[in-house]
């Protein structure tokens, strides 16, 4: 039995999603890339074990990928995995959910590419997109046109330097990212309009403690996350913050993925 790649895009509303196909022989490079950080972890981690590319669905060889992109003005929007979820259990298909490197994944599979700026950019709905993964045990896709991949870099880009000039820590470069300075900003920044994980807790726990000043606050800087106690039903795990075990969204910096910081992204409404 083979997979209806038509009919079954056909399932997913095209406002909110962009569907594809990681072909086969992407596969191996996928799994063995590794991952700056595993977080929001959600199904079979295939980087952990390669060697389950041959595990089976309902008894079924797995051999077909499916991406996911969902449209997502958030930051930290993972509701993508349970809508997902919901609409894929209306195909018939046996499927599972997998965990491998995202952004090599939507380059292969021609959905996305990467800018300047280190993002994906994806194809219908620039970097305001979420990616998830599925499996399915039915065989290859038929009624597929494979996309032509881009493993360079983003045409838009070209002549364009919006991000570097627009990144507050200057962490973006011509060739490379200073991913030390973009993750230290976000974590421990202070900044008059942009804020960061440290001053969300501040905001919402820290100076209800009243065990340190704001003064004080303003000094730490990364190593000094020891003081960041989250009360309660919160706590905070590779730079996200949760809440009753769910990520919750919070203020901090996107320069580099925003409109009008980027003159070249498409207005999202």
């Amino acid at each position: 039995m083979k997979v209806n790649f038509e009919k079954l895009k056909q399932l997913f509303d095209p406002k909110e999603w962009d569907v594809g196909v990681l072909p086969e022989e992407h596969y191996d490079e996928c799994i063995n890339s590794p991952i700056k950080a595993a977080t929001h972890l959600y199904g079979i981690n295939m980087t952990e074990n390669p060697s389950r590319i041959n595990i089976s669905v309902n008894g079924k060889q797995i051999k077909s990928f499916l991406v996911l992109a969902k449209k997502s003005l958030r930051g930290n929007d993972y509701s993508l995995y349970e809508e997902s979820d919901s609409i894929l259990k209306k195909s018939g298909y046996s499927y599972a959910p997998v965990y491998l490197n995202f952004k090599k994944a939507v380059v292969l599979s021609g959905m996305g590419t990467v800018a300047k700026n280190s993002l994906v950019y994806n194809r219908k709905f620039g970097f305001q997109t979420k990616f998830c993964m599925y499996v399915l045990g039915e065989g290859v896709f038929e009624n597929f046109e494979p996309i032509e991949v881009n493993r360079g870099l983003l045409n838009l880009c070209s002549d364009c330097d919006d991000c570097i000039k627009n990144c507050p820590v200057n962490a973006i470069h011509e060739n490379w990212i200073d991913s030390k300075k973009c993750d230290e900003f976000i974590a421990f920044g202070n900044h008059d309009e942009i804020s960061s994980f440290k001053w969300n807790w501040w905001n919402h726990i820290g100076k209800h403690r009243g065990e340190f000043t704001k003064e004080q606050v303003k000094e730490w800087s990364n190593g000094d996350n020891s003081h960041v106690v989250w009360d309660g039903d919160y706590s905070i795990e590779s730079g996200i913050i949760y809440k009753n075990n769910l990520p919750i969204e919070v203020d901090h910096c996107r320069r580099c993925q925003e409109q009008p910081k980027c003159s070249k992204m498409p207005i999202q409404n």
